[in-house]
């Protein structure tokens, strides 16, 4: 029995690695190396037969799950949840057909990735990347067709098509002529491909300005009934649409007061946004953002040690470097890209999107959105002991389902709980750090309600936008930014926040149930061994075991 269902998992995961290449290289599984996603109609049809086809053989494990073990009934579940979400988004949301900026980027990542990490030798690498690039004319091509078909195609995810494509011409045009130049061998043909991909890019640009963009008026709402789909079966949350809002409102106000709180203790002639402000004036030069966040990374993990708050995986390690540009106009801070689930090199990388190189006004709120106040806040939430230490940890899990299979309600979840535990700990003890967390906080919660507004309740771009500045107090253009993703990634701005009280709860519920012998190290280590899954399945086993 349990070996004819771990059969049946490799071959789902193969399945899924052969779909998507892509990600395929994002987990470390290198058999894909060479080509993109197959778009075209037809093969999309044949992944949804064989994603049925392996929800149905499923079912016969789903109907005997008491004959498999704990790690294999999680995996079990995981799985369907998976084919059957992804299913229900083919046939209901049809985004190959919608969301212009996913050919780009699905293209132009998968380049960067074999550039970016190091798991085989440069030439090995560039002969991949070679082959990648003479793919990418036919990927786009199949992209222009889905779109061509596609109806209720919002003029917002047109426009991302747009800049995202833009921000590629960089990739092919510049830096990936100079790394073949390292492999001469190749360099020619390499050269040769990445010119080809930079003209297929343009017509592509082309298409979306001059077609696509004047048809894009559709709806980017998913829907309350598709919404609260998401919320239990791919997050295993027990809240609805009207819930979550309801506890989003109730952290913004929650937070203002915590934050007129401790803005008092700072200066007691100011509100809190005043000091913000002033806070925000006090960022590093444009050329020292990059090493600023090396070092109070590294001060985060000595922290993390020093304190023996959890276990850090031998081996680990962290690059801090700058966002590619086709991933700039949706990340206007900054953001993680984790090491491999299955390469044995464990190298993250932490994205620092940089400041215009012309001064302006966009120039001084990109700045002012690294304030040496936030950094340390920003440190730990995506190094130390948040993102990097929590995928480090993952990748080492036997299951290779939950290697890969995770719900952004952990992930996020962990990353903000992270922060609050780290001043709990007193890692930023400063009230001028501790107003930068909060106002940080008051941010996910407006996500909270801005995700939920957005995509069931008739929230409009702007309308978000604003709420995101005059709420949140974010820069005009890094709202804007931020929204933009919103709209493409329902279920996932709601993650920080609700994740963390899922943690935050089944922490009381464990210390409560363990009394003086609560030890928080082992804590974090337990959970932390489960994976990136639903809290409420690590909540059921773990509760369960000191019962």
């Amino acid at each position: 029995m349990k070996e004819r269902f771990d059969d049946l998992v490799s071959q789902i995961l193969n399945g899924l690695w052969e779909e998507d290449p892509v990600e395929a290289t994002y987990l470390g599984v290198h058999a894909y190396d060479c080509v993109l996603p197959r778009a075209d109609a037809a093969r999309r049809a044949d992944y949804s037969k064989q994603r049925k086809g392996f929800l149905n053989s499923l079912e016969e494990f789903r109907n005997r799950e008491s004959e498999l073990d704990t790690p294999r009934r999680i995996d079990l579940g995981l799985l369907e949840a998976e084919l059957e979400v992804s299913l229900r988004a083919d046939e209901e949301f049809r985004l190959p057909e919608r969301r212009a900026d996913m050919y780009p980027s699905n293209a132009l990542f998968g380049v960067y990735l074999l550039a970016m990490r190091r798991f085989a030798p440069m030439e090995e690498r560039m002969a991949a990347i070679r082959d990648r690039l003479r793919d990418t004319p036919r990927f786009l091509r199949e992209g222009v067709e889905n779109l061509l078909g596609g109806e209720n195609i919002p003029r917002i995810w047109t426009e991302t098509g747009i800049q995202t494509a833009r921000g590629g011409e960089a990739l092919y045009g510049g830096v990936i002529p100079q790394l073949a130049a390292q492999v001469p061998s190749l360099e020619k043909e390499v050269n040769e491909a990445a010119k080809d991909a930079l003209d297929s890019l343009g017509s592509y640009i082309k298409f979306l300005e001059r077609e696509l963009l004047q048809r894009s008026s559709g709806n980017f709402a998913i829907g309350r009934e598709a919404f609260d789909y998401l919320l239990g079966r791919k997050h295993g949350l027990p809240y609805d649409a009207g819930q979550l809002r309801e506890i989003g409102g109730q952290m913004i106000e929650e937070t203002q007061r915590l934050l007129e709180k401790t803005a008092a203790k700072i200066d007691k002639n100011k509100s809190w946004p005043e000091i913000v402000e002033s806070l925000k004036d006090d960022h590093p030069a444009a050329d020292a953002i990059l090493d600023t966040y090396r070092r109070e990374m590294e001060h985060a993990r000595e922290f993390v040690e020093e304190k023996d708050l959890v276990t850090i995986p031998a081996g680990q390690n962290l690059q801090v470097v700058e966002t590619p540009e086709f991933e700039r106009a949706t990340l206007p801070y900054a953001a993680y890209v984790p090491p491999a689930a299955y390469e044995e090199r464990q190298e993250g990388f932490f994205w620092v999107t940089p400041v215009d190189e012309q001064d302006g006004p966009r120039r001084q709120d990109q700045l002012r959105g690294h304030s040496n106040w936030g950094i340390p806040v920003t440190s730990l939430h995506e190094g130390f002991p948040g993102h990097h230490l929590q995928f480090c940890r993952a990748n080492t899990i036997d299951s290779a389902v939950r290697r890969q299979l995770m719900t952004t309600v952990y992930v996020e979840g962990w990353a903000l709980y992270c922060e609050e535990m780290m001043q709990e700990q007193g890692f930023v003890s400063d009230p001028r750090n501790v107003l930068i967390r909060l106002k940080d906080q008051l941010w996910r919660a407006c996500r909270v309600v801005v995700d939920v507004g957005l995509h069931c309740f008739g929230m409009g771009f702007d309308e978000a936008v604003e709420m995101m500045v005059g709420i949140a107090k974010l820069e005009r253009a890094n709202a804007e930014a931020e929204v933009r993703r919103y709209t493409m990634t329902p279920t996932q701005p709601m993650s920080y926040l609700i994740g963390k009280r899922e943690i935050l709860r089944l922490r009381d519920e464990v210390k409560s149930r363990e009394g003086e012998s609560f030890d928080l190290k082992r804590f974090h280590d337990s959970l932390l061994d489960y994976g990136a899954i639903p809290i409420s399945l690590i909540r059921n086993d773990m509760l369960t075991e000191r019962d």
